[in-house]
This record gives C-alpha cells, structure tokens and sequence, in this order.
C-alpha cells in the first residue's frame, strides 16, 4: 500500500473515531486556539490539583508562596522510612495551601502516630495528615480531568478511579472536546453561566450543609457558603471570579467591575475609605492548612454577612451526630461571621465588646463613636442590646444626661406592646434593664426609649 493511502485511512479512522462520540482530548490541544485562557489556567491551581512525579523530579509550580523557596522541596520523612521521589507516584496540590504526597501504590502517605506527611506550603512546616491511618486516594473527581469510578489509575491499587488527564483541565469543565477539536466553527462544549459547575467540586456536605471541624468551616465549601448567603439568588461565581485566573496569587482572579458598590452604594465607612467591602465581609473563617491566630485562618468566607454579635466564632456552629455545622435562620440564609473573625484578627488588641460597640451602625456613624460601654455616660444614648442575638435574656442599656421621665418598653414588628420594662422619672447617668424573652418566640423586637422629647429606638434578634 502507498505511503499517501495509509496516511488518509488512518485519518479517516481518526476522524470517524471522534465523531462517533466526545472523547478527551487534553487541554494542550484547547491551547492550539485558547492560547490566553490556557496559559492563564496553566498559572491557576486547578491545574495543579494532582501532578504526577516523572522522573523521580520533584514537582515545580508558576509561583511561589515564599519568594526564592520552592513550594514542595522534600517529600515526606516517617518514623520507619525517608521516602525519596523515586517512591512518589503523584503530589497532591502544594499550591498555595498545602502538599500531600501518594507512594508507589497510589496510597496518601500518613505514616504511624506521631509523624509529620503533609507539607504546609506558606508556613513551611511540616504537619500530620490521618497519621496511623490508611488512606486511599479517593479525590479523583475534583482534583483531575475526565474521571471514572471504575478502575485504578496505572494499576495502582490505592486509587479509586481513573483518569484522562491530571489536575482540573479544560474539559473538567467545558466538557469532553474531540467534536469541538474537529469542527472549532460548532460550539460543542459546555458553558455553564450559573454557579452549579463550580458547586459540583467547592461543596463537602451531600445537603449543602456548611460543614465545620476544629472551630473553623471546613475548606472547599465556598459553593456551600454561598448557596446560604443572600447574594445566591442575584450573582454567580463568574459575576465575581474569572474562572481561568487564580485569585489567591492575584493573577487577576477577582474581578474589579463589577464592584460591591455597584449594588451596595454609599456604605462606605467614613475614617476607613480605603477598606474594600471583601476585607470585612469575606474573613477567613475557614481552614485549609492553618490557622494564624485564633480569629483568623487561610480561606476566605463566602458568607458576606457580618454577625453583629458579642458571640465568638463557636457560636456560629452547631452539632448534629458526630459534625458541626453553621448555623442558618429560619429561611435558610447564615448569619453571618462573628466579629471577631472579622475586626479582631486586625484589631487584636480589642475585645470582643469593644469591637461589638463600634461594629454596631458602623456604616451609618463610622468610627467617630464610643469604643467602650463607658462612655455611654455622656449623652441622651441608647445602645445595642447585649448580647444580641440572645436565647432567652439579654440586657438593655442606655445613658441620661440629665434627669428625665423615661419610658422603655419592647414592641414586636407588628407594633405590639411585649414589654413595658420602666416607666417613671430617672436620674442622669447610665441604666441597665434585663429582658426576658423566654416566653417569646424567635424573631425581631424593637425596644424604644423616650425621655422627655427625645426618642430612639433599637431592633433586636431572640434565636431559640
């Protein structure tokens, strides 16, 4: 047979192969016409979910966390062995956050109680990971491209699961390529404009519950977060996020516009203009390595609410079985992070009152006001409840500056009287009154003080 006639029947088997059905076909083929959004991947940590180890080389990555250190510069070293890269099959992420490391069998390598396997990549430590456990590497469908169930990958017995293609590719997302690959004029390929995509892998609870463990939200729940949040309904993931880019090394990941205030205007706060809304509203209350300090870990929240609360961050969660979870209101929506996951992981040399009073109305009067209880004293003022929320007894403060007949009552939002806490002339200075609502149901009251010609009123939050 002529050279030209073979080369045309295998072509012809090449491209009735890919028609009869979408097969893979890598994104370094996506490259050959996306040659922007390919490299702008290549840079993000998607791609370097799972790479594997060739070569016995350890693994290199486009950034690094410590300028002039290498992300990953060992692998691990256990109580009963040194493992060299020779005995590394892949390595598990080590981009930005953390590196794991799977040996010649494809099991996570954990070693005996006391050793130390997972490398935390910004703080250069080592840490135990399931120490004395055996762990098989079950991570397939999020961390690679093209993933079975069924089956090994390379026949290593502590994979679950087979592959086309390592880390999250271009087809992890866009779908498998081939027909798009021969006809590029023909969209065939997935493009998903909502947030469900990005839900299938950033979740960790089958019921989109907001898993907790440790004191801290669990990591890879953004999807999770957001879901309870109230932006859900109005925004997606790419309203925010330019899925091809990373964030966390501010490759352009986050987009600029549209900006919070495009829908939020005029809550900026007077005295910190120079504060986006992100650097409150999206804490990091969540774990993926570490935690820096006790207010603060290294994932971002992607709850946006402020809980305006004396609460610490414990009170946040809740326990069903043998989990923790956070809590939610009757509709569904988080409360929000406690403050201070918010203002005292910057602010620590305040207490969680002292941030409390100043949280309170903080876009409305800013910081020109009162940092502590103390100085309610000097005027007409009357203050948040605390604590608030409360289950079921809270306290109600609030200052004179001269003597004056007073009322302070507690209404619900119908108007209804609940509570008629005082009545009666009242000396100057300052006033506590305790409210019961213990035999309340949960929801908003207002509470409302009127001395002489003044008036002012507050909402509080009973949560049963």
């Amino acid at each position: 047979m002529k050279k030209k006639s073979w080369f045309f029947l295998v072509f012809v088997f090449f491209v009735t192969t890919l028609a009869s059905g979408q097969t893979y076909v890598g994104s370094g083929e996506c490259s050959l016409c996306h040659m922007s959004q390919y490299n702008y991947w290549e840079d993000s940590g998607h791609h370097y979910k799972l790479q594997a180890v060739t070569s016995g080389q350890a693994p290199t990555y486009p950034f690094e966390a410590i300028p002039g250190t290498p992300n990953v510069v060992n692998p691990p070293t256990t109580s009963a062995y040194q493992y060299t890269w020779g005995d590394v099959t892949y390595v598990i992420g080590g981009y930005y956050w953390k590196a794991r490391f799977m040996d010649s069998n494809g099991y996570i390598i954990t070693g005996a109680v006391g050793d130390l396997t997972q490398w935390n990549v910004h703080t250069q430590v080592w840490a135990a990971y399931s120490a004395g456990q055996t762990k098989p590497y079950d991570c397939g469908s999020c961390h690679t491209t093209g993933f079975s169930s069924q089956g090994s990958q390379g026949g290593l017995v502590g994979i679950i699961g087979t592959w086309e293609e390592e880390g999250v590719g271009c087809e992890a997302c866009h779908g498998p390529g081939s027909e798009h690959a021969m006809t590029p004029s023909s969209a065939n390929i997935t493009i998903d404009p909502t947030s469900e995509l990005c839900g299938q892998c950033h979740f960790r609870d089958s019921q989109h519950r907001i898993k907790a463990a440790n004191g801290w939200i669990e990591h890879h729940e953004q999807y999770d977060e957001f879901l309870h949040s109230p932006h859900y309904e109005s925004l997606t993931c790419n309203t925010c996020h330019n899925v091809h880019k990373s964030t966390v090394y501010d490759q352009g990941g986050l987009k600029v516009n549209p900006s919070c205030a495009s829908c939020h205007s005029g809550y900026n706060i007077v005295g910190m203009d120079d504060l986006e809304c992100w650097d409150c509203h999206m804490p990091y209350s969540s774990k993926s390595a570490v935690a820096y300090s006790s207010n603060q870990a290294d994932v971002t929240s992607h709850q946006f609410r402020i809980w305006v609360t004396t609460f610490p961050k414990d009170s946040m969660f809740y326990t069903e079985g043998s989990s923790q979870f956070v809590k939610t209101d009757s509709s569904g929506q988080v409360y929000g992070n406690t403050l201070d996951l918010v203002c005292l992981r910057c602010h620590n040399e305040m207490t969680l009152q002292e941030a409390y009073w100043i949280a309170d109305d903080i876009h409305t009067e800013g910081l020109e006001v009162e940092a502590s209880p103390a100085a309610i004293a000097e005027n007409f003022n009357l203050k948040q409840n605390y604590p608030n929320p409360f289950n079921p007894a809270t306290t109600i403060t609030f200052a004179l500056e001269k003597a004056a007949p007073v009322n302070l009552s507690v209404y619900d939002l119908s108007g209804r009287l609940v509570s008629e806490l005082y009545s009666g002339d009242m000396e100057a200075g300052e006033h506590s009154f305790n409210f019961d609502g213990g035999k309340l149901a949960s929801g908003v009251y207002i509470y409302k003080l009127t001395a002489g010609d003044n008036q002012q009123a507050r909402k509080m939050l009973l949560v049963k």
